[in-house]
């Protein structure tokens, strides 16, 4: 046992950097004012930021969203936080989480997230929009003001009824659990 963590220690140390030291998620939305009742079209990549000018930066390994990603029902879980600008009965501006997304979807899901796995090189980037569904909807979102957080966390293969792939690549196997947060951006909705 005491072997098996020594390796695992060992191969994080020096092959696999930790990715939340290295990965930003970057989110923009292409217009705002948005029209109530029209989808978000937000604009979500996963960067490794690191350069291969800043040092020998290695690849990060990192998971593509597939179906049920939006769920957590498999690797990588890709969300949405939504908070609305909101005036108190004393008339002070706050900002109010708003709850769970409402999504109805099938009890199908794609469960062999491994051929999902790439390893991404400093300065490369993966789009974020491949099954997820668009917050504006999911949240059921009027006129106001919001602000929208993306959380991409890949859980160490703790997902529903994980079943592995048909020639097991065990790929991601040495990557500990992390979470990448974006910044939070600003958007208004308007009525028609």
């Amino acid at each position: 046992m005491f072997a098996l963590l020594l390796t695992l220690s060992m191969f994080s140390a020096f092959g696999t950097p930790n990715p939340t030291d290295a990965l930003t998620l970057e989110v923009v939305t292409p217009r705002s004012p948005v029209v109530e009742g029209e989808r978000l079209d937000l604009v979500m990549r996963l960067v490794h930021h690191k350069t291969r000018e800043s040092g020998k930066a290695p690849p990060v390994w990192v998971v593509k969203p597939g179906d049920g990603s939006e769920v957590g029902w498999r690797e990588p879980w890709v969300r949405f936080e939504v908070e609305q600008k909101a005036t108190g009965p004393d008339g002070v501006s706050g900002w109010k989480r708003l709850g769970e997304p409402m999504l109805g979807r099938c009890g199908l899901y794609d469960p062999n997230w491994e051929k999902d796995a790439v390893a991404l090189a400093a300065g490369e980037s993966i789009p974020l929009k491949d099954w997820l569904p668009d917050p504006a909807q999911a949240f059921g979102l009027e006129a106001g003001t919001y602000r929208v957080t993306v959380r991409y966390q890949f859980r160490g293969g703790a997902t529903k009824g994980h079943i592995p792939a048909s020639t097991p690549q065990r790929l991601m196997l040495g990557v500990a659990p992390y979470e990448v947060v974006s910044k939070p951006i600003e958007l208004v909705i308007v009525k028609r």
